[in-house]
């Protein structure tokens, strides 16, 4: 299919962009392949800025009926990001961020883990504790109903504020 003119053009490609990837990393026969294939990985990531990360963090929200342990996994690498940026994130305002994340379906929820938590509880015990009350409430209330419901608690609302 290609013709030779083709083939040697990828091939000086490819030896360009090997050479990029290995000066790039610098490998050396010391190197543990795992450093080596992490090197590789951070050549490949999008790069990052601090807005892009800002923005991520503000508007950051779990979606009712989705994962919440893949959810509040990621959240936590965004804390982790934002720290490498030089964003300094307190426990207290990392588990508050916890649990605004929490759907608007799950308003109460939100209320009592906030009277509930206290400056004792870790940010990974809180996660663990949001999660669970969040597969239980999915559970009884899957995705399609409790979108019904609230739109029917909101009809409601409107209809007693008209009257």
């Amino acid at each position: 299919m290609f013709n030779k003119k083709d083939l040697q053009l990828s091939e000086v490609l490819v030896a360009t962009i090997t050479s990029d990837i290995f000066n790039a990393i610098n490998v050396t026969s010391e190197d543990a392949a795992a450093e080596i294939f992490e090197q590789l990985c951070r050549l490949f990531e999008p790069l990052e800025n601090l807005p892009m990360l800002h923005s991520k963090f503000l508007n950051s929200k779990l979606e009712y009926g989705k994962d919440a342990y893949a959810f509040y996994f990621d959240l936590k690498e965004l804390f982790k990001k934002l720290e490498k940026s030089g964003v300094t994130i307190g426990k207290q305002a990392q588990k508050a961020k916890a649990i605004q994340s929490l759907p608007d379906q799950l308003r109460q929820m939100k209320f009592q883990l906030s009277q509930e938590t206290s400056k004792e509880v870790s940010f990974k015990d809180l996660m663990g504790c949001i999660i669970d009350r969040y597969k239980n409430y999915v559970a009884v209330f899957p995705p399609d109903s409790a979108t019904s419901n609230n739109q029917n608690i909101r009809f409601l609302g409107l209809c007693t504020k008209l009257q």
